[in-house]
């Protein structure tokens, strides 16, 4: 059995195309559906566990015990344009997840001319009282109250991208775009940053850290 050492709720999906490099080709697999759906390239851990099925929500199925901790703090909680003053509710990632559609926090989303413009998209960092450990498997797990349509098995989900860092140690890699939030000027990596991921970093401008932006497209393994 996989052991989570933390767990991490907040209001969004993450979903990740986990790419196997043959031969210099990218091959891609079937993707998961809105429920759990195990085999599939990116199949999540069931969230609840019962005598109703994995993944269900019901009376009587209860949180997975694979969970073994849950985000204890947030900070920098900026939700994208838009997002209505009900669901600015960040308190709403601590602690144990409930399964309820409305216990979440918003991050809101972007249209394409948003994007297109360089409007920031939606972020929230939390915070453990104990450290995410890498061991065996996954390490942890995003929730969301993402749903799919029967009428056509489509989904409705939005990308994400979901990190790990030190005490906000994080290493910068060439795409990596911060901008300053007072006057506007943007810093975009070139080239890697050759120090250990450990050191910290600074991008200051107008005397405050510029806020990332932009990462690059990269694989990246998570859980639904």
């Amino acid at each position: 059995m996989q052991t989570l050492n933390l767990f991490q709720k907040v209001s969004l999906t993450l979903i990740t195309l986990n790419l196997s490099l043959t031969g210099g080709k990218a091959v891609a697999g079937s993707f998961s559906g809105s429920t759990f759906d195990p085999g599939q390239i990116d199949s999540g851990i069931a969230g609840f566990v019962g005598s109703d099925g994995l993944g269900v929500v019901s009376p009587n199925n209860n949180v997975n015990p694979i969970f073994t901790g849950w985000a204890t703090g947030f900070t920098n909680y900026r939700p994208a344009p838009g997002v209505l003053e009900q669901w600015q509710t960040p308190e709403k990632t601590l602690g144990e997840v409930t399964g309820a559609f409305d216990d979440i926090a918003s991050l809101g989303e972007l249209t394409t001319e948003q994007i297109a413009a360089g409007v920031s998209p939606g972020e929230i960092t939390l915070t453990f009282a104990n450290s995410i450990r890498n061991g065996t498997g996954a390490d942890f797990a995003v929730f969301e109250n993402g749903f799919g349509f029967a009428s056509d098995g489509s989904l409705f989900g939005e990308l994400a991208y979901v990190e790990v860092s030190e005490d906000m140690k994080m290493k910068r890699e060439v795409g990596d775009r911060y901008v300053c939030e007072k006057c506007g000027a943007q810093l975009v990596y070139e080239k890697p940053c050759p120090c250990p991921e450990s050191m910290p970093h600074s991008e200051i401008c107008c005397g405050e850290q510029m806020k990332l932006v932009a990462k690059p497209v990269s694989v990246q393994t998570g859980n639904k």
